[in-house]
């Protein structure tokens, strides 16, 4: 894990808390992004997680969990790192794929089902494992 900057656009509550999203920044390192990214030849994608701790030191969970009304809990949030060579020009290039897409567009890995992992939520829900 390697840490981020942190901005806080919100001022915090008269107790100290906020209660807002936390905007984050990292450089990623192209060196990194190489040594790691040497998968072209097996195909295989990269994954760059982003996660918090909050001030008692407790992590945000590795996988979603959903609630009974169906609303997932805040996870590790992933982005897949694709190699891929340009048809245009022959060249190795890297593309960032979110988990979705923002507003009304369609795309990300995350709503391909096969991307989907049952544990999320996302599988045939088994309801004697509830009784």
């Amino acid at each position: 894990w390697d840490l981020t900057d942190i901005t806080r656009h919100e001022q915090p509550n008269p107790y100290g808390k906020y209660w807002c999203w936390i905007w984050w920044k990292y450089d990623l390192p192209l060196v990194k992004l190489l040594q790691d990214g040497n998968n072209l030849a097996s195909g295989e994608d990269l994954e760059i997680w982003v996660r918090a701790w909050d001030t008692s030191n407790s992590p945000q969970p590795e996988k979603p969990t959903w609630t009974l009304m169906g609303q997932s809990s805040n996870h590790i949030f992933r982005v897949k790192v694709h190699t891929e060579t340009s048809a245009a020009t022959g060249k190795v290039v890297y593309r960032f794929e979110h988990p979705t897409q923002p507003g009304q567009q369609t795309g990300g890995w995350a709503t391909r089902i096969a991307a989907k992992v049952k544990s999320a939520g996302y599988g045939e829900i088994n309801m004697a494992s509830y009784k």
